[in-house]
């Protein structure tokens, strides 16, 4: 038997790196989703949103009355949604879920819906303010530089109308309004084809409505308040 080599001649063993012979793969990352409400994980809808805006621009300038009106409601329902699925993520969070969660969130829908309609009307106090701020410091810019402007005319409607819209979004107290128009939206345009289709009728009675306000067909329409030079606010 043959004596063993002592460690200095010993063949050396070349040990291959473990890396050696495979390919490195970059440490993979999961792609980003679309933004999604972080209290419970659902899309946005921003797309819509946005046309759903568009439809809000050019309705105040063609039929401001009717587009409060909507406004109104729209919110008090955007509101009073918000408050239930609030308390219902709450509830949950707090106290595990429960098979009794969403009779208890129904029983007490109607305070909630009392005080969306109430956080509603007085939320968009200040959005109408800045509206008609916006109306007439548009007409005085216009003849500023030479155009002539009324406070029946397309264009100041249409930005008084884009102001007090995107205050009502992003101002004091919108928050509530956000969430619960997005949970409508998502309510309503469950399914790809859903989506596709609300937003093209909207795009059309958009464009419908443009045609209407900017071709001169007919002056706006205040109804159902009436023409703003017959309102008497203070009795006089």
């Amino acid at each position: 038997m043959a004596p063993a080599l002592p460690p200095a001649v010993a063949p050396a063993v070349q040990r291959q790196p473990e890396h050696q012979g495979q390919q490195l793969q970059p440490h993979a990352q999961p792609l980003p989703g679309p933004p999604s409400d972080p209290r419970i994980g659902k899309p946005l809808r921003s797309g819509v949103l946005a046309a759903l805006l568009g439809l809000g621009i050019v309705s105040s300038a063609v039929a401001p009355g009717w587009t409060v009106i909507a406004l109104i409601v729209l919110a008090a329902v955007a509101r009073t949604i918000d408050r239930s699925m609030t308390a219902l993520v709450m509830r949950r969070h707090e106290r595990g879920q429960r098979s009794t969660d969403l009779a208890v969130i129904a029983a007490v829908s109607p305070w909630h819906a009392v005080l969306g309609g109430i956080s509603a009307v007085v939320g968009l106090a200040l959005p109408l303010l800045v509206a008609v701020t916006g109306l007439f410091t548009t007409i005085l810019i216009l003849a500023a530089v030479g155009f002539d402007a009324e406070p029946n005319s397309f264009v100041p409607l249409a930005i008084g109308g884009c102001l007090g819209l995107l205050l009502a979004w992003w101002g004091p107290g919108g928050a509530s309004l956000r969430r619960g128009t997005r949970s409508i939206v998502r309510g309503v345009t469950r399914e790809p084809v859903w989506r596709v289709t609300f937003v093209g009728l909207i795009a059309l009675l958009s464009l419908a409505l443009l045609l209407w306000g900017t071709t001169r067909v007919g002056a706006p329409t205040w109804s159902p308040f009436g023409d703003p030079s017959s309102w008497n606010l203070f009795g006089l």
